[in-house]
């Protein structure tokens, strides 16, 4: 059961891979978003628990946030926010109260 509610989403997202899996710069597309994380479609396939960092463009702030792969089945990955701000937080729930309406 997730800790925060996920809502459909079509947005482009950044990914830096930090591991060895995946290193390097990717343009993912985001299914769904909460406060926790996000499901998103890569291009390449990473091992849950790999860590990279995710460039959310959030109306008009780029957000930049740690996460953790959580679960991927074949493009589909879920991503976990990890170590995040409380400022960073409330700019995703504004997004996604926003996006909800």
């Amino acid at each position: 059961m997730r800790a925060y509610p996920r809502y459909k989403v079509a947005m482009r997202v950044l990914l830096s891979g930090r591991g060895r899996a995946a290193p390097g710069v990717f343009w993912i597309n985001v299914r769904s978003i909460g406060e926790g994380g996000i499901g998103a479609d890569l291009p390449v396939s990473l091992e849950s628990g790999e860590t990279v960092l995710l460039d959310l463009m959030l109306w008009e702030r780029v957000v930049s946030l740690p996460a953790a792969v959580r679960y991927h089945t074949g493009p589909l990955h879920g991503f976990q926010f990890i170590d995040i701000t409380e400022e960073q937080r409330t700019a995703i729930r504004d997004y996604c109260q926003t996006i909800a309406s």
